[in-house]
């Protein structure tokens, strides 16, 4: 999702919704972290350094049958396998019979292709067999939640290393007691009937469910609960744009209080708009927990255990 900011607000808008973040990856990550999980390769995981750029996304460098392209990791996007936004043949991927269709976060639909690539290489991960699907997005392709879960992936946003093991290889790792033991928070995250990673919160104290979203540069709230739970706009007039380029209206928010599992973080300002899966699940998932909350909070997702570890606010 692409926040879009009207002049002349843009550039103290800009600073408002970004601060933390740009306070989280300048600062803590710059210093040499507590905390690494580099240990996982002794189980059979392979690593990958992930790329970051100015508009708050996380890229991962991927090798598909020899192109190299840069993907955004995206806990929010649902295909089995790799998803791309160039044409097939330029990845020397043959299209198979049959199509289906994507829902972007605002409600629109795109077709896909799909194929599946001989080799796949992340780091020093290869990967054999990948099932990549193909359309018109606004990225040049996406690295999503199906893709992370066959590959058993943890994403360690602290350091910006993304670690996979593919089927079959290797044996199963528990971070828990590690992390707990260095103080992390943990909260668990579960597959809502449409797939997505989806996580307890609780805003201004009332109960809701988010997706975990790391392809979201910003937490999106839906304005109608936004209401209900008393977090009121600041009369911003914003734009974003989903992964289909759709684009849409926005305000900001300060809610008082935001907690994961009824564990406290620290509040963060949060995007206001109208979000396909409130609709979708009649007001139970209620937006998108994105990159500035996850990174501000020295987020650790690991998919295979359907575990988030964070940091807990005082």
């Amino acid at each position: 999702m692409k926040l879009i900011l009207p002049a002349p607000l843009g550039r103290c808008l800009t600073i408002l919704s970004f601060l933390a973040v740009i306070s989280f990856f300048d600062g803590r990550a710059a210093a040499k972290s507590p905390i690494s999980l580099d240990v996982l390769q002794r189980d059979g995981y392979g690593s990958v350094e992930l790329v970051k750029d100015g508009e708050n996304k996380l890229y991962v460098p991927t090798e598909i049958n020899g192109y190299k392209i840069r993907l955004l990791l995206d806990t929010g996007w649902g295909t089995e396998g790799i998803t791309v936004g160039i044409n097939p043949s330029t990845l020397h991927v043959v299209p198979e019979k049959g199509a289906g269709v994507t829902l972007s976060a605002s409600g629109a639909r795109t077709p896909v292709g799909h194929g599946t690539a001989q080799s796949v290489v992340m780091g020093n991960v290869h990967i054999q067999g990948t099932p990549i699907y193909f359309g018109r997005f606004n990225e040049m392709g996406f690295v999503g939640r199906g893709f992370l879960k066959r590959n058993n992936a943890v994403i360690d946003l602290i350091n910006l290393r993304l670690y996979l093991r593919p089927p079959g290889k290797g044996r199963r790792a528990d971070l828990g007691p590690a992390l707990t033991a260095l103080g992390l928070a943990k909260a668990p995250f579960f597959d809502a009937p449409r797939g997505n990673f989806v996580l307890n919160i609780e805003v201004n104290g009332v109960p809701t469910q988010m997706v975990l979203d790391t392809g979201a540069q910003v937490t999106v709230l839906d304005i109608r609960f936004a209401k209900a739970a008393r977090a009121k706009g600041w009369g911003r007039d914003l734009r974003h744009i989903d992964a289909a380029g759709v684009e849409s209206a926005g305000d900001l928010a300060g809610p008082k209080t935001f907690k994961i599992e009824g564990i406290p973080i620290r509040t963060p300002v949060v995007t206001l708009g109208r979000f396909i899966g409130y609709d979708l699940t009649g007001g139970k998932i209620s937006g998108l927990l994105g990159l500035d909350v996850i990174g501000l909070n020295w987020g650790i997702i690991d998919v295979a255990q359907q575990k988030f570890y964070f940091v807990r606010a005082n």
